[in-house]
């Protein structure tokens, strides 16, 4: 029998293990031992081990998490992972998440359209398409060749009649990308290049072109989509090496070219000045000439497609402090914009003209070169970057150029009216510094008068170019009407936004958003609770002030006209958490409110939570999630935990995290010697952090997510499920709230304690994180969030594992596991150590925990 025979075996008897749990009656159990129990178990049990033992070459994994080295252990019940069929919102179409699988395949449909995070399901009957070009695919270490064709037949997928599980699959290595010419002109002089995959049996699929002149050996522009999905892309991929690829014919390597003694020497050289002359190109800092890229690594979703931006024909010299000054802060707001509008743009980036500097020794504009041989100049420094972009939805657009000359902005490098101003798009930072030559100084234009302009230069024949794919460019227009405010942009002071008529927050006008749109004369009012309104760094004003809407960025305040990224609070937004005065969890806890509280008393909620101040023990935390939450505001620094007058334990909570300290205390627990690193780890992520009930990443606003940092929104929780399946599971939240367009009412609590065996004995022992004299903030079992749509009356509860190191989990599963239910689960639940996850229906939960409020859910929460 094989194994793949063997585990659709498998993946019956555990269908018949949780049938058997599903009718089992609890109800005359008690809340402390509810447990799921049967005979089934131990056999199935037995047939995995004998299962176990037939493998071959079968080892537990192991994987780097944070430089420390995580276990997965087998489960002893449940369904297998790569049993799991993919479900969508209607259970016909098929819908997956691509993000976890590393390395990630080529997954496209059968128009040759990559599939992203949010693409439209496959239907039933399609097909599927999944290639690694240049390497093998891997199906639980069984290599299937270069590409796979697989059939969505009822929300699953299926290959060769079997199901296939998309988060067991992988790339043996990251897919190899092509790049080539095409043979086709795409201006005077230039020859068209393509970049992409070669996909056997396929044929070629393209990510990006270039315009290519062989004669300078120059790029004159690049051409891709920057998709809607931009804001999921995989981070942290390294950089590579750039590539000729055949492309260049010159005495030196562009290698040697780039380096930074080489420039200078060139340089210096076309400039009249000693070869070592440190007067433009120094010896450290950004002032050298560094390989800019057109079509960005940051602007695509996926590590290969990442990786495929790294070829010298998509690279241009580009002064370093420009690259990564204003063209970069540019770079980040236009994908910024393609994520928050929920926007697919066609982006065209090119060069135009030569840079120049003074002659030393005639004092005559001399132009830049990087390579210069036997009277020939190659390698031109561009006197501009430019990037075209269009949103052919909107059918509109705009030119935003920069000026590549960290010495000197001359008159000729402003070729058409600057509109730089009526972009609201542009981030904060952008806006303050835009106009700083040695960053790069950056200007807008409409399409229509870019096209004029380059029109008449001798480099470059702008109406051949445009007219190339957009014929309809000559009619495209900024349309900027009223104030457009991205939350994203908003610095760590500023203030609160509300609607004066309602109280309630400002948010984003759509869901996916992050911007808040407001017509001219439109009023809202300004908040900083605690604090004073700064006003163009001058004027002073109280906690609260309206604004009127003008128009762009600029707002009327006090009579006094202003640009909005001027306003701020003197300082960051403190909130508060104090008791209601109410109890909660039948009598056991206190309610408290977090929230901000303005000198007159008023206060804004942000969250309640139930604290018992006997056990230090937080039961829930309780909030009003907003569908517009799929762009928060993101970034800035992290607060410190603030503890108040709740826990009175002799010594700071602070004291108690970190990881000597907890060492110790776990250690004392389980009669292990106090500096064991058994359980609580130096390195890695097998230590117990401050556990937000409340996530940070829930709100919209800074101040609202730095509210989250008070300890009573908080118990400990182990970092290996923190920072991964309970934080996956948190973000799916977020984006089925943005998805659907609802809101949620969010409840997260901590269930049981957490347990390890003791040295000795081999009993379990209770865990706390303080533990003299008397035992308080007790390590929870479990996590539960129970989510739930008033607008639509169906609601769920999930549960996550709070222990890395179980490896039977039969007396942690409280209620019987709907989770295959969920369509918008996008993680690998089944892992122990980065959390076991499991959902219950409401009904079910409150069984075990009936002091969760009987929420009216008449059906599980899908998409």
């Amino acid at each position: 029998m094989s194994n793949y025979k063997k585990k659709e075996n498998v993946h019956k008897m555990k269908e018949n293990v949780q049938e058997n749990k599903k009718q089992k009656k609890n109800s005359q159990e008690s809340e402390s031992d509810i447990s799921y129990h049967d005979e089934s178990v131990e056999d199935l049990e037995a047939y995995l081990k004998k299962l176990e033992a037939e493998k071959e070459e079968e080892e537990m994994e192991r994987i780097d998490l944070l430089a420390g080295e995580i276990e997965f252990h087998q489960v002893s019940i449940r369904i297998i992972p790569h049993e799991i069929p993919i479900r969508n919102p209607n259970f016909l179409d098929c819908q997956f998440d691509t993000l976890n699988l590393k390395p990630t395949p080529l997954i496209f449909n059968r128009n040759a359209e990559i599939i992203y995070r949010n693409s439209p399901p496959i239907q039933t009957g399609q097909q599927v398409n999944i290639a690694c070009p240049g390497n093998q695919l891997l199906y639980l270490n069984e290599n299937l060749g270069p590409i796979i064709t697989a059939s969505c037949i009822e929300d699953s997928l299926l290959f060769q009649e079997k199901p296939l599980n998309l988060y067991s699959l992988r790339c043996r290595d990251i897919p190899q990308n092509t790049i080539r010419y095409t043979g086709r002109s795409c201006k005077e002089g230039g020859e068209e290049i393509e970049v992409g995959y070669n996909v056997p049996g396929y044929g070629f699929l393209r990510q990006m072109r270039i315009c290519f002149d062989n004669v300078n050996f120059s790029p004159i522009f690049s051409h891709y989509t920057l998709t809607k999905t931009i804001g999921y892309r995989d981070s942290k991929v390294p950089r590579k090496f750039f590539e000729e690829d055949g492309f260049y014919s010159t005495s030196e390597s562009l290698d040697n070219l780039y380096n930074r003694n080489r420039e200078r020497r060139t340089i210096n050289e076309l400039l009249g000045l000693e070869s070592q002359s440190t007067t433009y190109i120094k010896q450290n800092g950004e002032l050298f000439i560094n390989r800019g890229h057109l079509t960005p690594k940051g602007d695509f979703v996926y590590a290969y497609q990442q990786l495929a931006t790294f070829h010298y024909a998509n690279s241009a010299p580009q002064w370093a402090s420009f690259n990564g000054g204003n063209w970069n802060e540019l770079e980040m707001s236009l994908r910024d914009y393609a994520s928050s509008t929920n926007s697919d743009l066609e982006v065209y980036t090119g060069v135009h003209g030569v840079s120049t500097l003074t002659n030393n020794a005639n004092k005559i504009k001399t132009e830049l070169f990087l390579h210069t041989n036997n009277g020939r100049h190659l390698l031109p420094v561009p006197q501009l970057f430019w990037k075209l972009i269009y949103d052919k939805h909107k059918n509109s657009g705009i030119v935003i150029l920069g000026v590549n000359n960290a010495y000197e902005v001359q008159r000729e490098d402003f070729i058409c009216e600057d509109i730089s101003d009526r972009v609201s798009w542009f981030s904060y930072k952008l806006k303050g510094q835009k106009n700083r030559v040695d960053l790069g100084h950056i200007y807008a234009c409409s399409i229509e008068d870019f096209r004029r302009a380059v029109g008449r230069s001798p480099n470059l024949n702008a109406a051949n170019l445009l007219f190339l794919t957009f014929e309809d460019f000559q009619n495209l227009i900024i349309n900027d009407p009223g104030c457009h405010i991205n939350i994203r942009d908003l610095p760590q002071r500023k203030p609160l936004l509300r609607d004066p008529s309602t109280l309630n927050l400002l948010l984003p006008d759509n869901a996916g958003s992050s911007i808040i749109t407001l017509s001219p004369g439109k009023e809202f009012e300004i908040d900083c609770p605690g604090s004073n309104i700064l006003v163009d760094d001058n004027l002073a004003l109280g906690e609260v002030a309206i604004a009127e809407c003008v128009g762009g960025s600029q707002v009327l305040i006090s009579n006094r006209r202003v640009d909005f990224s001027t306003v701020v609070c003197s300082r960051r937004i403190a909130s508060v958490a104090r008791y209601t005065g109410k109890r909660c969890w039948n009598n056991k806890g206190k309610e408290t409110e977090v929230g901000f509280v303005f000198t007159d008393g008023h206060f804004i909620r942000e969250m309640n939570t139930c604290f018992d101040p006997m056990t230090r023990n937080v039961y829930y935390s309780l909030f009003e999630m907003s569908h517009q939450i799929g762009d928060q505001n993101t970034g800035g620094t992290r607060p410190g935990w603030t503890e108040g007058a709740f826990y009175n334990l002799g010594t700071r909570l602070d004291n108690l995290y970190p990881n000597a300290a907890q060492r110790s205390t776990i250690n004392s627990l389980v009669g292990l010697p106090n500096d064991s690193t058994k359980y609580v780890r130096p390195t890695g992520s097998y230590y117990l952090a401050r556990g937000h009930l409340t996530a940070r990443a829930d709100f919209m606003y800074y101040a609202q997510q730095e509210a989250t940092f008070h300890y009573v929104n908080s118990v400990p929780q182990w970092q290996t499920f923190n920072g991964f399946n309970w934080a996956y599971f948190e973000a799916n939240v977020r984006q089925l709230s943005a998805r659907t367009g609802s809101d949620l009412i969010v409840q997260t609590g901590s269930y049981g304690i957490s347990t390890l065996p003791h040295e000795k004995t081999n009993h379990p022992v209770e865990l706390y994180l303080f533990a003299d004299g008397q035992k308080a903030m007790p390590v929870p079992k479990l996590f539960w969030k129970v989510v739930y749509s008033p607008s639509t009356r169906r609601g769920v509860a999930v549960l996550g594992v709070n222990n890395p190191f179980l490896k039977d989990l039969e007396n942690e599963i409280i209620c019987p596991d709907v989770a295959d239910q969920l369509n918008w689960l996008s993680f690998d639940r089944f892992n122990t150590v980065r959390g076991y996850i499991y959902a219950c229906t409401i009904a079910d939960i409150r069984k075990v925990i009936p002091q969760i409020p009987n929420y009216d859910a008449r059906g599980i929460l899908n998409l």
